[in-house]
C-alpha cells in the first residue's frame, strides 16, 4: 500500500509543509540536490505541478492530473497530483496530495498492449472466417453446376 504525500505550498509554490513520505519522494525524484532543502516544488522536479495547474485550482477550488515524471537515476514515475485550493481568494496556500501510480499506469499500458494484440488477431481470424465462408459458398455452388451438367449431359437419367 502506498504512503500518503503531503505538501502545502504558498501562492508562489514555496513548500510551507511536507509530510516525511512526500520529503521521501522528493529525495527519490531529485537524488543530486543531497542535503539541500528543497523549498519551492521546481526544487522537488520541473515537472510536478503542471503550468496551468494552480490556475485552475484558483479558478474550480481544486486541480487533479496524472504527471509523468522522467529522472536520470531512475525509471519514469507517474504519480497522481492533487491540488487543492486551502484559502478564498488570490494569495491563497495550496494542499497538495501525491500517489505514485506508476506500477497500475504500468499495468494499464501493458493491457492496452495487450488488447490491441487481441484486436490485430480478431481482424485476421474474422478474415479468414470471411475467407473460407467464401470459399464453401464457391464449393457448394460448383458442385450444384456439376450436378446441373451431369443431369445435362445424361438426359436418359433426367427423364
Amino acid at each position: 500500500m502506498s504512503r500518503g504525500r503531503s505538501i502545502r505550498t504558498s501562492c508562489d509554490q514555496s513548500v510551507l509543509y511536507s509530510n516525511r513520505a512526500a520529503k521521501i519522494l522528493a529525495q527519490v525524484l531529485s537524488p543530486d540536490e543531497g542535503a539541500s532543502p528543497r523549498t519551492r516544488l521546481q526544487d522537488w522536479h520541473p515537472r510536478l505541478v503542471p503550468p496551468s495547474a494552480l490556475e485552475l485550482c484558483r479558478a474550480r477550488g481544486m486541480w487533479s492530473g496524472e504527471v509523468a515524471l522522467d529522472s536520470p537515476y531512475r525509471a519514469a514515475r507517474v504519480l497522481l497530483v492533487k491540488i487543492h485550493a486551502l484559502g478564498d481568494y488570490g494569495g491563497v496556500p495550496y494542499g497538495l496530495s501525491l500517489r505514485d501510480i506508476t506500477l497500475e499506469h504500468d499495468r494499464e499500458l501493458e493491457l492496452y498492449l495487450r488488447n490491441s494484440e487481441l484486436e490485430v488477431a480478431l481482424s485476421r481470424l474474422s478474415s479468414a472466417q470471411e475467407a473460407v465462408l467464401k470459399t464453401e459458398k464457391l464449393a457448394s455452388i460448383g458442385q450444384l453446376a456439376a450436378g446441373v451438367a451431369h443431369e445435362l449431359n445424361s438426359p436418359l437419367g433426367a427423364i
